[in-house]
């Protein structure tokens, strides 16, 4: 299958302010365009895991095989909020993995409250094997893929650190 959109799209959750739990993801998911706004995420099972103010949002032993991508790679200056797993979080991302073909295996993009833990990636990745760039915590994952990319911020588990990277 495919799917297609502009703006928070995922396979199983656009906006997730609750609990996606034992999901998987096998489809092709393709941007149509790329804007920078804040919010706005693209993954393979949820686009924005989202804290709402009465409890944490969480993505918790969720699996994508899906190919996450930008229609138009080559006008991607950044590779923010394109994910295996959840393109944009500040809530919580446990026990996930990534097997497919992405610019980050689980998250992209983790903010400052956002925790990214017990995750894993075995699939080809262009930016970082777990996260692109981390102002949260990032803990317990690891990565088993290759990386080949001529962009700019490749790692093998965090790209761009602001925030903590335990145990990985």
């Amino acid at each position: 299958s495919y799917i297609e959109g502009e703006s928070n799209v995922g396979a199983v959750v656009s906006v997730n302010y609750g609990l996606v739990e034992n999901c998987h993801n096998e489809a092709k998911i393709v941007a149509l365009s790329y804007d920078e706004r804040p919010l706005d995420g693209l993954g393979g099972v949820v686009g924005c895991n989202y804290s709402g103010s009465e409890k944490a949002a969480t993505v918790k032993d969720c699996t994508n095989s899906g190919s996450v991508l930008m229609k138009d790679d080559a006008t991607a200056a950044y590779f923010y909020d394109t994910a295996g797993v959840v393109g944009y979080n500040n809530s919580k991302v446990i026990g996930c993995s990534n097997s497919g073909v992405a610019k980050a295996g689980i998250v992209t993009y983790n903010d400052e409250q956002g925790i990214i833990t017990d995750c894993y990636n075995s699939g080809a990745v262009i930016g970082a094997g777990i996260n692109s760039s981390n102002y949260g915590i990032v803990s317990n994952c690891y990565n088993t893929a290759s990386i080949e990319s001529d962009k700019i911020l490749v790692a093998g588990v965090v790209a761009m650190n602001s925030g903590e990277v335990e145990n990985c």
